[in-house]
C-alpha cells in the first residue's frame, strides 16, 4: 500500500509544487514587466553562457555555475542576466503583449 502511494502519489505532488513555484516567478515577471522594472524594448543581442554568479533580474536568485545564463544587451548597451527558464517567461509575456514581433535569436555558449 505505502510503495503504490510512494511509488504514484509523490511524483505526481512534486510537479504541482513545481508548477506552483513556476507560477510565483511568471507572475512576479508579469508585475515586473508592469511596474517596467523589466525592459519593454527588443534585445539587440541574447548570449548564452554558463552562470558566473550574477543576480537574475527575473527571480532576484544567482544564477550559478552550474545554470545557463541568457544575457541580454539592451539599445544602448544595458546588459541584464536571467536564468534559462526566467528568460523564457519574459519573452512569452513580451510576445504576448505584442511588444516583441517574434522570438528573439539568441547565441549559444560564448
Amino acid at each position: 500500500m505505502y510503495r503504490l502511494f510512494y511509488r504514484q502519489v509523490i511524483p505526481v505532488l512534486l510537479r504541482f509544487q513545481r508548477l506552483r513555484e513556476n507560477m510565483g516567478v511568471f507572475r512576479e515577471i508579469q508585475w515586473k514587466v508592469d511596474s517596467l522594472v523589466l525592459p519593454c524594448a527588443s534585445p539587440n543581442h541574447v548570449s548564452i553562457r554558463e552562470g558566473d554568479g550574477e543576480r537574475c533580474v527575473g527571480c532576484d536568485d544567482l544564477v550559478s555555475a552550474g545554470d545557463l545564463e541568457y544575457r541580454i544587451t539592451l539599445p544602448g548597451g544595458r546588459g541584464l542576466s536571467f536564468h534559462g527558464g526566467c528568460f523564457g517567461f519574459w519573452e512569452a509575456e513580451m510576445l504576448r503583449r505584442g511588444w516583441l514581433r517574434q522570438p528573439v535569436t539568441r547565441k549559444h555558449l560564448e
